[in-house]
């Protein structure tokens, strides 16, 4: 009985690890009741809409938790039912009507026996919404995919905070190379798994099966490869791993939180195997990314947004992309529940719930004009080749506040403000440090040169754009 529970808190665990844990709070932990006898899970849901939204969202995944925890054979069953454990009933007694089952209700099946080609992940690359924010990356990832001919790519290292996609694109590689290369072998592990087997490796004396599964592959994927750090044993068997790989040619991917560099728990030899590899960030999605990215989950959700409020989302789930998915869940989630309309109303009340209701961000237009009133100049001049002091001051300020406000890319900010990305980054690392020196901008207005600390000069804008105060204007 005690072995039983174990495996269901290990499969609840790895289901949420796939799905991410918002989703799954919001269609498993209240929800679903997990039963796991021998080789069959059965899940039982409450309502058929849980049930039908599970069956429709995440039955690969609860496929792939089963293998991981139970191996090829298992069976995954889902049906409706109560929450004391009864069968689910629709309507009263008095209404014999029959009623046609839900695809839930119909108790489907799935066994978790694995193809030769390996399992299906969740991410694709053909679902990957592409912006100025993970271009790069996105490229690179097909490129590798595919290894096309000649492109000379065979390591990467994806980094950027959490929520970004670099899991779904390590998935979509995975998926990718696949289908292209049928008769080759793909591992995709997480560096916590990678970690706990070569402990259990190490612990049952099984080293060389371990090594032999990691080293033997034609392609290695391992997310979260900090996940190493303060593991000096997991990172020097990880290294051994990497030299294997890349002496004979083969490939890996990885992905991290941080730039190798900054990552000081990691061995230095690691450090210089990971610089080896073709190291890409993938930053903050801008305003517009964050918009495709609703347009396109609410079209696989087969439900139709108003870009109002599309628009009302994009501009107050800013930090990244699986809150984003989140609030639009809840969103969808809360409106089929309560059966109003899809509305602002509605929208807000979501938000709230799930605590990601913020101020209203401006988009990049905006502080243009704020940082050319504040400064007294056109907001032509900031998009224009003068190198007046009083524009160049602005241009700066402008760029920064960009930068900080919406996460925009250096080559994004360029684009907006008609100057090359070394400009940009050059400009905004001038204010970043004047800020940290505490420091003052001067500039020319009303025939005088004015002076102000730039964290003030900050803040009055910053009050203008939440429409606290309005900024001077110092006008010559």
């Amino acid at each position: 009985m005690r072995e039983t529970t174990e495996k269901v808190c290990t499969l609840q665990a790895r289901i949420a690890a796939r799905i991410g844990d918002s989703r799954y709070r919001t269609w498993f932990a209240d929800k679903a009741r997990f039963e796991l006898a021998e080789q069959r899970l059965t899940v039982t849901v409450a309502s058929a809409f849980v049930g039908n939204w599970i069956a429709s969202n995440f039955m690969d995944d609860l496929q792939e938790a089963m293998h991981e925890t139970v191996g090829d054979g298992g069976v995954v069953r889902l049906r409706v039912g109560t929450a004391d454990g009864g069968e689910h009933t629709n309507g009263s007694a008095q209404n014999d009507r029959p009623r046609r089952p839900s695809r839930a209700e119909r108790s489907i099946e799935l066994r978790t026996d694995r193809s030769r080609r390996g399992p299906r992940f969740r991410g694709q690359l053909g679902s990957f919404v592409v912006g100025p924010c993970n271009q790069l990356a996105y490229a690179a990832a097909c490129a590798l995919a595919r290894r096309d001919a000649g492109n000379g790519l065979r390591h990467l290292l994806l980094h950027g905070a959490s929520g970004l996609g670099k899991t779904h694109l390590l998935q979509g590689i995975a998926n990718e190379y696949q289908d292209s290369h049928p008769a080759q072998s793909c591992c995709y592990v997480s560096g916590e798994e990678f970690t706990n087997e070569f402990v259990y490796a190490l612990k049952s004396g099984r080293l060389e099966s371990f090594r032999a599964r990691f080293r033997g592959v034609d392609v290695l994927l391992i997310d979260d490869l900090h996940f190493l750090a303060h593991k000096s044993a997991t990172q020097q068997e990880f290294l051994h791993t990497f030299d294997a790989i890349d002496g004979v040619g083969k490939t890996i991917v990885m992905t991290t939180d941080k730039h190798p560099r900054a990552m000081t728990a990691l061995s230095d030899p690691l450090v210089s195997r990971l610089i080896a590899a073709t190291v890409v960030e993938i930053e903050p999605p801008g305003l517009e990314t964050r918009r495709e990215i609703l347009r396109r989950r609410a079209a696989q959700m087969k439900r139709d947004l108003p870009e109002p409020l599309i628009h009302y989302v994009a501009s107050r789930i800013t930090r990244n992309v699986r809150e984003l998915e989140g609030a639009l869940y809840k969103i969808i989630a809360l409106q089929t529940l309560s059966n109003e309309p899809l509305n602002f109303e509605l929208a807000q009340r979501a938000l709230e719930e799930s605590g990601a209701v913020g101020p209203v961000r401006p988009d990049a237009e905006q502080i243009q004009r704020a940082v050319a009133r504040y400064f007294g100049v056109n907001v032509r001049d900031l998009l224009s080749a003068s190198r007046d002091r009083t524009v160049v001051t602005a241009r700066g300020v402008a760029m920064y506040l960009i930068r900080k406000e919406l996460g925009l890319s250096f080559p994004e900010i360029g684009r907006r403000m008609k100057r090359r990305h070394s400009t940009v980054c050059m400009a905004c690392r001038r204010i970043e440090e004047t800020v940290e020196r505490t420091g003052v901008l001067s500039w020319r207005a009303a025939g005088a040169v004015r002076e102000q600390p730039v964290a003030t000069i900050l803040e009055l804008i910053r009050e203008q754009l939440a429409g606290r105060t309005e900024a001077p204007r110092h006008a010559d």
